[in-house]
């Protein structure tokens, strides 16, 4: 629309229909590519946390949880 071809939607409409809908499309190109950035932001702090905090605690407990099974497991071997 920006370089004054016409669609079958827009053979019927006004010039001043055609300078609105290229403005609110205008706006809503720039509104998704705000939205974009944000969500690639977001998916950084997302993945921030996986890395530094989430996974670690993840591995932590299940170390502990192992440790504690080969324990328990070696006490019973030894009782045995």
């Amino acid at each position: 629309m920006n370089q004054g071809k016409s669609t079958l939607k827009t053979l019927f409409t006004s010039k001043d229909g055609k300078v609105n809908r290229i403005t609110e499309l205008t706006n809503k190109i720039s509104g998704g590519e705000k939205e974009i950035e944000c969500l690639e932001l977001y998916l950084k702090i997302l993945v921030l946390q996986l890395n530094q905090a989430a996974i670690p605690y993840f591995k932590r407990d299940k170390v502990s949880t192992y440790n504690d099974l080969i324990n328990t497991y070696s006490q019973q071997h030894i009782c045995n």
